[in-house]
């Protein structure tokens, strides 16, 4: 029974994932690539300013936003 859970655990992951993916995908490029550069190129948000050539409040802005976007669309799927 408990590799059938994990199985099920295996397959419910992958799923969210990319439900997760999917929503990241169709953000507009300003939210996708400020969430892009902190959360997988662990950039830090000064740097990203830099080479977005806004201000590090604007990609604070930006980073709420996107993250307001996956909350509300996470609602649509399973979070175990």
């Amino acid at each position: 029974v408990d590799d059938e859970e994990n199985q099920i655990d295996v397959i419910i992951s992958e799923e969210n994932c990319k439900n997760i993916l999917g929503i990241i995908e169709k953000m507009s490029p300003k939210l996708r690539d400020v969430l892009y550069f902190r959360c997988v190129a662990n950039m830090e948000c000064s740097e990203i300013a830099k080479m977005l050539s806004i201000s590090t409040q604007q990609v604070y802005v930006r980073l709420y936003r996107a993250r307001q976007t996956l909350m509300k669309k996470k609602k649509q799927f399973i979070i175990c």
